[in-house]
Parts: structure tokens; C-alpha cells; sequence
């Protein structure tokens, strides 16, 4: 079952990410699995991400985030001293960049 990173596309409520499965893939430690555990957990779904559960969503590292977030090329917020990342923006970049790449 291929599941979304990013968790349920509101659209469908497909994309569901069953604890079983998290942990079969690399089992989260300390507070990667305290975020882990609230991303699963949350009720409503989560409309923003912190830097390390968006660059883990989106399957890259955190270094590489952070270059693509100072550049500009990744959708993010400032709230104050914190920067999160929308769900639906990164959704909808992924879904721009992949149509861009395909057209190569």
C-alpha cells in the first residue's frame, strides 16, 4: 500500500500513514518519535511542518532543506523566530516540480 508522507490528502482522506508502518520502515528515537507520535496522533490533521518533519516527509535531509528554505525554491512561513512548512503548499510544489521534471 503506497502511503503519503505527508500525510491524508484532504481532498480524498487517502494517504493514511498506519503506525505499523512507520516503524517498519526506521523506528523513530527520542524526539523524532515524539513528532513522529503527534503527526500519527493529531486531531485535526497538521497544516504546517517543522524543518526536521518536513525534510523527513519530503525524503530529503535536513541540510538540503535548509539550503532549498535560505534560497527561497521551498514553500515556508516565519512565525517568529520558527519556520514551518505548510502542508498543502509542499503538496502543491511537489505536484509543480513533478509535472516540470516530467516535461524534461
Amino acid at each position: 500500500m503506497a502511503t503519503d508522507p505527508l500525510g491524508p490528502d484532504p481532498a480524498t482522506g487517502s494517504g493514511t500513514v498506519k503506525p505499523a508502518a512507520c516503524h517498519a520502515v526506521k523506528p523513530a528515537t527520542g524526539h523524532d518519535a515524539q513528532a513522529s507520535a503527534a503527526i500519527l496522533a493529531s486531531d485535526p490533521p497538521r497544516l504546517a511542518l517543522r524543518p526536521r518533519e518536513a525534510a523527513r516527509a519530503l525524503g530529503i535531509g535536513a541540510r538540503l532543506l535548509w539550503s532549498l528554505t535560505n534560497r527561497g525554491e521551498v514553500p515556508h512561513v516565519r512565525l517568529g523566530r520558527a519556520i514551518v512548512y505548510p502542508v498543502e503548499a509542499l503538496r502543491d510544489w511537489l505536484a509543480t516540480r513533478s509535472a516540470t521534471e516530467s516535461r524534461r
